[in-house]
């Protein structure tokens, strides 16, 4: 689905759109990625490198929620 550039003031927004929408499906991946890591602590098998790949993965999501609510 394209956008129509007249309801745009006549920019092309596809490109930003696409790397929003990249941006959140990384950052809702390690948002997954840190409930694993938290579910694997909690039964005794920690894996430390899920956790630090979950971190820089939602980071992205959080520093939005913190420009976005502070």
């Amino acid at each position: 689905m394209r956008f129509r550039t007249e309801a745009v003031g006549g920019y092309n927004l596809d490109g930003l759109i696409q790397l929003a929408l990249l941006l959140l499906a990384v950052s809702v991946g390690g948002v997954i990625m840190l409930a694993v890591a938290a579910c694997r602590y909690a039964a005794g098998r920690p894996f430390v490198a899920l956790l630090i790949a979950g971190l820089v993965m939602a980071a992205p999501l959080a520093a939005l929620a913190v420009f976005l609510l502070g």
